[in-house]
């Protein structure tokens, strides 16, 4: 039953690395192709691939850098989408 439910919490975790490795954390041998469709359903692609708002893009670590509680849960959701349970 746990391969088949991923659980999206308001406060989620995340490792002091970029938020390509965040999203990763669902399954480590995904793509970096994988990884950034998984962004795109969870709509934050746009907001890390824009220079203006992240510089790094998907390379920006998940920390300071990235503040708004809103784009961490967003990164959190992709992380979900990309385990397709």
């Amino acid at each position: 039953l746990r391969e088949q439910v991923s659980k999206l919490s308001q406060f989620p975790f995340f490792l002091k690395d970029s938020i390509r490795e965040n999203v990763r954390l669902a399954r480590q041998d995904a793509t970096d192709e994988e990884v950034e469709e998984a962004c795109r359903l969870a709509h934050i692609h746009s907001v890390i691939a824009d220079p203006a708002k992240l510089e790094r893009g998907y390379d920006t670590v998940v920390d300071v850098q990235v503040p708004s509680g809103g784009q961490k849960r967003l990164i959190a959701m992709a992380r979900c989408l990309l385990r397709r349970p």
